[in-house]
């Protein structure tokens, strides 16, 4: 899909940070088969259907709309990007965000990044916009419409300027779930995906959604980041790829 454009250099440094340098040449790769987890999901299937009455979710845990407290310790922003500042994206495969803000945002501590990528938050929207992150703001996201668990979300850096992609109308659960931002540069756009898929997702109906949203993207003059996790084993050799 990339035309001409800066090459997106990957280094992954602790805690599956991503850092996007510039230099003068494209990359058309992008690695899309990586996931990671910090804590245990939670005891209930991907399969339970949402009820239909206003409860946020089945876990038995109650679950706090309060907004914690701001820390009081001092954090390391991100410096303003600038053609010599690389764009710092972080993904993560959160496997159910509640109660583990203040753990995300302590494993990233002292410096914050630009972006934060998050896959399987399992929450509705009312609660995803509830959850507070100290200086990022919710910059797109997708909350399942029938079951439980999966889902995608962005949070932005709180300075930056961007601009959020309405592609709720592509979702579908289970099989691909997406939501997108553009970040505005001095020099450039840059467009940031993140997507998930579950394993009993189809994965013949996946590629075809995700072809038609980068058709849909696509212009020459906007460099691409996509990541996610799309439960696929290369090493299997399957249909189903899951």
């Amino acid at each position: 899909m990339l035309q001409e454009g800066y090459k997106l250099k990957e280094n992954y440094v602790s805690n599956n940070i991503c850092e996007q340098s510039v230099s003068g040449a494209s990359d058309n790769s992008k690695h899309l088969d990586e996931t990671y987890s910090i804590t245990n999901a939670n005891d209930f299937s991907e399969n339970t259907l949402l009820s239909d009455s206003s409860n946020i979710s089945t876990t038995n845990q109650k679950l706090s709309t309060e907004v914690p407290p701001k820390s009081k310790s001092k954090t390391k922003l991100p410096p303003q990007l600038k053609d010599s500042v690389p764009l710092i994206v972080y993904h993560q495969n959160i496997r159910s965000l509640r109660g583990k803000v203040n753990e995300l945002l302590s494993q990233l501590y002292p410096t914050f990044l630009h972006i934060l990528c998050l896959s399987e938050h399992h929450m509705k929207h009312v609660e995803l916009q509830r959850t507070h992150f100290d200086n990022y703001k919710l910059g797109g996201s997708y909350c399942r419409m029938m079951y439980e668990m999966g889902s995608v979300c962005i949070h932005v850096q709180e300075s930056l300027n961007y601009v959020r992609l309405d592609l709720e109308k592509y979702c579908q659960d289970k099989n691909f779930e997406v939501c997108a931002i553009k970040i505005h540069l001095d020099m450039k756009s840059v467009c940031i995906i993140a997507i998930y898929r579950a394993p009993s997702g189809k994965f013949d109906l996946f590629l075809s959604k995700l072809d038609v949203v980068l058709r849909n993207l696509y212009t020459a003059t906007l460099d691409y980041i996509v990541c996610g996790d799309i439960n696929i084993d290369y090493l299997i050799d399957s249909d189903g790829k899951g």
